[in-house]
């Protein structure tokens, strides 16, 4: 499985690459929305983790960009400054789930199980 984590927390990169590669999972990384807006084949990805708030571009607008090219990866937001609004809104809007820093393993696991296990068929829309 490979999963795309867009983060611009150097250190968060670094612990999720850790864990997710001791699970057996492939994850390519990215600093910035725009970074992966350019160099990313989206066709690639069974996952998407994507930071809510990050310079530029955000999390969520990136999700909007990938909405509007017809993207079906499934997408997990995670976020340093989260609430229940948040979390409403990103799901209403076809995530699967809004995580919170630090990340309990266990639960990251497990969302991106059911992020495979749903795959292509939630659809995202601006």
């Amino acid at each position: 499985m490979t999963i795309g984590l867009v983060d611009d927390d150097p250190a968060v990169r670094r612990g999720l690459t850790r864990l997710l590669a001791a699970c057996g999972h492939c994850i390519e990384t990215y600093g910035s929305a725009s970074e992966f807006l350019q160099d990313a084949a989206l066709d690639s990805f069974d996952c998407l983790l994507l930071d809510v708030r990050m310079p530029e571009l955000t999390g969520f607008d990136l999700f909007e960009r990938l909405a509007r090219r017809g993207c079906t990866v499934p997408i997990i937001f995670i976020t340093g400054h989260g609430d229940a609004a948040l979390g409403k809104y990103a799901v209403r809007r076809g995530s699967i789930a809004v995580l919170a820093k630090p990340i309990d393993e266990e639960t990251l696991l497990a969302a991106i199980d059911d992020a495979v296990e749903k795959g292509g068929r939630r659809s995202l829309y601006p």
